[in-house]
């Protein structure tokens, strides 16, 4: 039997960045693995999906990345069912509105566990099959808030701070298999992250800025992963203040706490 689409494996696919990706890569042909704990939302996608009839199979495999034998049993269906997996999107994740000083340690574990325990789980359940192949992609869905942390989201901010060091480690370790690894980095997204996120509230939303469709997220991720980038980081002004993060990290303090000290409410940033 042959296998002529290639296939993405999407995590947290029932909603936001990961719904907009099964979207973008089946339009661009690629069989799509829909992954995330809402079944029934993930149905619906797929009915959706082929009525449009542009790209390969279709598969819905519900589960949560913080299982990490059902994350193995749904890769090694999708191995089974396509007969490879070229693209992994680990998206799945959850934040915490919460500041450090009252912080319970337990709802910053859960934090831990959705964030870096799947990120670790999903990427070592499709390594063994990537390998054979001597191709494939590891995106890892990280924040910009991944690179410069803000008040109140210590956990999240942390969590997505080791994605991006796990994610420099593990691409030199798989370079001699021809598996690549992308931090994608996007800033203030239209998803439903902060409806799921306990006292969620987005940080930036009383400083006017728009959010970024999902689409255009999912958009960027795949011509990353199409053009072999490293990392991509959405918006022109995030690339800038990083940049002035590596050089003037006491103006970027200053810049945050004016930000922060305006909110009526402790409250957190967008991916």
């Amino acid at each position: 039997m042959t296998y002529p689409q290639k296939v993405a494996f999407i995590t947290g696919a029932s909603s936001g960045i990961g719904k907009a990706c099964a979207y973008e890569f089946y339009r661009h042909g690629y069989s799509v693995v829909l992954f995330a704990r809402r079944k029934e939302r993930l149905e619906a996608i797929a009915h959706d999906l082929k009525k449009s009839g542009s790209g390969g199979e279709i598969l819905v495999l519900p589960g949560s990345v913080t299982d990490r034998v059902r994350v193995f049993e749904a890769v090694r269906e999708a191995e089974r069912k396509l007969g490879r997996i070229d693209v992994l999107i680990n998206n799945a994740g959850a934040g915490l509105n919460a500041m450090f000083e009252t912080m319970d340690p337990v709802d910053f574990q859960k934090v831990y566990d959705l964030n870096v325990m799947g990120t670790i789980h999903c990427s070592q359940a499709v390594i063994p099959i990537m390998k054979p192949q001597k191709s494939g992609t590891i995106v890892n869905v990280t924040s910009v808030i991944g690179k410069r942390g803000v008040p109140s989201r210590n956990a999240y901010c942390s969590a997505k701070f080791a994605v991006e060091g796990l994610s420099e480690s593990i691409r030199s370790e798989l370079v001699p298999y021809g598996i690549h690894v992308m931090v994608a980095r996007p800033a203030r997204t239209d998803t439903e992250f902060f409806d799921a996120e306990p006292q969620g509230q987005d940080w930036l939303e009383s400083s006017g800025q728009k959010r970024v469709p999902a689409e255009i997220v999912a958009r960027e991720i795949y011509q990353g992963v199409i053009k072999g980038k490293r990392e991509i980081t959405l918006s022109v002004g995030v690339r800038f203040m990083l940049f002035l993060n590596s050089f003037l990290p006491g103006l970027i303090d200053w810049i945050v706490l004016r930000i922060f000290s305006r909110m009526k409410k402790y409250s957190g940033t967008s991916r």
